[in-house]
């Protein structure tokens, strides 16, 4: 008899990001403060709680999405599932939250 496979985790995210792995790759950096980040790297501590909770939106590094642009990194979120989005290199990491839809922590909007 085979086992049930359908066991539900519990995560706390309210959203998922996707960011495609090979576009990171090609880019090697291109964001954060220095723009030598990851875009995952820089929209993980765009996104992080200033307290030590966990945090609401996961954002996961994934295989290629199969839109492969220059200079930028394709990312899919979870907020509008039918659209790709894609964010070139140097853009603010703010400005990628706010595209995204996502609701970045109150400590780090200034309220």
């Amino acid at each position: 008899m085979a086992k049930d496979i359908s066991k539900p985790i519990k995560t706390g995210w309210t959203d998922i990001v996707l960011v495609c792995g090979k576009c990171q790759r090609k880019m090697k950096g291109g964001f954060g403060p220095n723009g030598k980040q990851d875009l995952d790297k820089a929209l993980s501590r765009a996104l992080r709680p200033e307290r030590k909770t966990e945090p609401t939106v996961g954002i996961v590094e994934t295989r290629c999405l199969d839109v492969c642009p220059r200079g930028g990194v394709t990312v899919a979120c979870s907020r509008d599932p039918g659209t790709m989005t894609v964010v070139m290199a140097g853009t603010p990491v703010e400005r990628v939250i706010e595209r995204l839809g996502l609701q970045a922590p109150l400590a780090a909007t200034g309220s």
